[in-house]
């Protein structure tokens, strides 16, 4: 007696969502598009510093061919590193400058879009406390009397 072979139902689903044919590399290596779902997810870490926004189109293959434009725009997140703008601040100060009189101003930078808010202390080459420093990175003469010299690195 021969067997019989049973038949399965197979259930084929067809793609319904892709990136537009024409959008470059840079975005196919971003992001992927679920095609059954349109759920679009990162395929890679996204910089603000490299590409601040994405934009592309996502098309359904299938009649009627719709399809939408799409644009990310990426967030920053303070993830460089602080320099000073300059490596050596130098100033020197009469010694009659009234106390709180600003004598520089320190400034920072980095390759984020804002800088996060900043705390300064002077660590050294201050031993009598003449100056103060603010969150302005501003630079100034404390209330205390003589001769004012200082150099920040």
């Amino acid at each position: 007696m021969k067997k019989k072979r049973r038949r399965r139902n197979r259930t084929f689903s067809i793609p319904k969502h892709s990136l537009g044919p024409d959008e470059s590399a840079v975005v196919k290596s971003a992001f992927r598009i679920d095609p059954h779902t349109g759920t679009l997810t990162l395929a890679a870490p996204l910089d603000r510093e490299t590409m601040a926004q994405y934009s592309f189109t996502v098309t359904d293959p299938k009649p009627p061919f719709t399809s939408t434009r799409v644009t990310v725009l990426v967030q920053d997140y303070n993830d460089n590193p602080l320099v000073f703008a300059k490596d050596t601040y130098v100033t020197a100060v009469p010694e009659d400058t009234a106390a709180g009189t600003a004598v520089v101003a320190l400034s920072l930078m980095d390759a984020d879009e804002s800088v996060a808010k900043l705390d300064f202390f002077i660590t050294g080459g201050d031993p009598d406390g003449q100056f103060l420093v603010r969150a302005s990175g501003e630079v100034s003469v404390g209330p205390w009397g003589g001769t004012k010299t200082m150099v920040v690195r």
